[in-house]
Formats: structure tokens, sequence, C-alpha cells
């Protein structure tokens, strides 16, 4: 790095503090499309063999616990799950209704709670600021950092953090490779109304991230989960022990959790119609075969979703 002008070597240093503040209601989604068949060749190098069109979608809100209960009662507190034509529109619909629902509950000022012994004494010892660790003098003063939202006293901070630190502005979107796949279906998205939309590009067909702005305050941020955790789902399951699915098991009964704790299989190449989401039947292991791959699932893997089709009650 080049030196300053004193001579002294150049230090990079983390400033932007108040991006490291929790988030208190995030939503994580994914998708799931049907294949339909084609014969097109659009180029001399290039065959498309099938059209993916999305035909559900699934979003699970997490929400702070310490969110006061007039503002997450009133937020969905199950998975909403759609299934049927224009998945990808219905998608955008429901999460401008929920960043619009979450504007106007989080769009509330409460004054600071009085302050317990401990924190008033927290208060006068404080000599540096408890996020950016700035020395507190006469000019950088101590300010107490309250939550708006439920006027409970968090921090001592100096008066720049304390400024920074603001209600929810943006409801982050996760869905896990969506960079590869769903971002794809998302974009084409993003025009429905005029709201304003801006991308942060990787490529010109992949993205960091994309932002859709509301009517509201709160704003839409898709993110892609992969750039935080860069293993498969089966491997991210795998990695955790039966009691660290939280949210799971508050969906699923003790006998069931085993059928919804790992990654299950499922016949993309066979769903290549709506009519084959009606089927009561499990297709053959022979139609679970990946195109892409070239691999066909294990024994041991039709076995499990067998025995999830079983357990789950449906009907073979």
């Amino acid at each position: 790095m080049p030196l300053q002008n004193d001579d002294s070597p150049s230090i990079l240093k983390f400033k932007k503090f108040h991006f490291a503040f929790k988030v208190p209601i995030v939503a994580y989604c994914d998708f799931e499309c049907i294949l339909k068949k084609v014969d097109e060749i659009q180029s001399k190098y290039t065959k498309i063999n099938e059209n993916h069109e999305p035909m559900s979608f699934c979003v699970y809100l997490v929400i702070d616990e310490n969110l006061p209960n007039e503002i997450s009662s009133q937020l969905p507190d199950e998975p909403y799950l759609y299934r049927g034509e224009n998945a990808a529109a219905k998608f955008m619909d429901y999460l401008i209704s929920i960043a619009n629902l979450i504007s106007d509950l989080i769009d509330i000022y409460k004054p600071m709670n009085p302050l317990t012994v401990d924190e008033q004494e927290r208060v006068n010892t404080a000599t540096h600021c408890e996020l950016c660790n700035l020395e507190f003098s006469m000019i950088d003063k101590p300010v107490k950092d309250h939550c708006h939202l439920t006027g409970r006293f968090r921090n001592v901070l100096c008066y720049d953090c304390n400024f920074k630190r603001q209600n929810q502005t943006f409801l982050p979107v996760f869905l896990h490779g969506s960079s590869n796949y769903d971002t794809h279906f998302i974009v084409k998205q993003l025009g429905c109304d005029q709201q304003k939309i801006s991308v942060i590009p990787n490529s010109s067909e992949k993205y960091v991230s994309f932002s859709k702005e509301t009517t509201g305050k709160i704003k839409l941020r898709f993110l892609d989960s992969f750039r935080f955790l860069s293993a498969s789902l089966a491997q991210l399951a795998n990695n955790l022990t039966k009691n660290q699915f939280q949210h799971t098991e508050l969906f699923f009964t003790p006998e069931d959790l085993p059928f919804v704790t790992r990654k299950g299989v499922y016949p993309y190449e066979y769903t290549d119609s709506w009519a084959k989401l009606d089927e009561n039947q499990l297709p053959n292991k022979d139609c679970f075969f990946n195109k892409i791959t070239e691999t066909h699932i294990t024994d041991e893997e039709f076995e499990h979703a067998k025995e999830v089709c079983h357990g789950l009650i449906v009907e073979l």
C-alpha cells in the first residue's frame, strides 16, 4: 500500500460498523420449475432441449425474537407456498406486499425507556464507543443508543455510529444458488412497476445482488446465500445436528423430522408438465436421472424418498 505523506504506513480499516447490525426480518425463498421439453435449434452450436417454467415457490420469514409483539404478530409466521401459473410474477407481488407491510409496521418511534441502575453505570463509565471504539472526549461525547421500535436501551455510542444506526431499510431475500438459477426468473419481474431497480453485477448474466424499491420505505434486496455458505444444501444440512433445525421443527412432529432434515431427491427431468404434479405415485428410480451430471440417484436415496412419501402420508 502507498505510504502517507508523513511516511507513516497506510492502514486499511473497516469503518462501516453500522452494516454489522443484525437485520430483524429476513426472507428465505426457493423455486421449483417444470422442465418443458422442446427441440429448438438456436444457432449452429446451440440447441434448446428444455424450457424452465417456474411453477411454485416458498417464502419463509425469519423474525428477530426481540421485535415487539405488535410488529411480529402481524407478520406471517408460517412458510407461504404457492403453486400455479405465473409463479415468478406472484413471487414478486407477494414480496412487495410483505415489504410494504414491514414498512408500515416499523414506521414508529418510541422514546427511550428509563435506564436501569446498571445501564446508567454503563453510560457513566464508558470511555470508548461500543461499536467503532472511538475514544470519547469533550468533542466526541457518548450518546445513549436505543431501539426506536421498543424503547430499549442498547449501547453507548459515538454520535456518528448512533446517527447511522437506523430502523430496517431493506428486506434481505435469500435464495441458495440463485446466481446460477432463480435470478433468471426474478429479474424478468423487476419491471412490474415504476419503482427504481439497482444491480451489482458479477457478469452480464450473473449478479452479486440486486435491489428493487417499493412504495414504502423498505426495498427488496436479493442475495445468493451460496456466497456466504459456499456448499450445497445437502452438505449444509449434513453439517447440522438434529437439534439445530430450529425452524424446521416448528412445523413438523418429532416423528416426521427425519424425513425433512436432509436434502431429498426430485425428478427434475421427469416433471415436464403440470399433469405430472397430479400423479399420486412416486416415479420409478430411472425417472430421477440427471442429464446434466449424467448420474442416477442411489438405491439408498430412492429408499429414503419412498420412506418420506409413506411417512408424510403420500399415497403410493
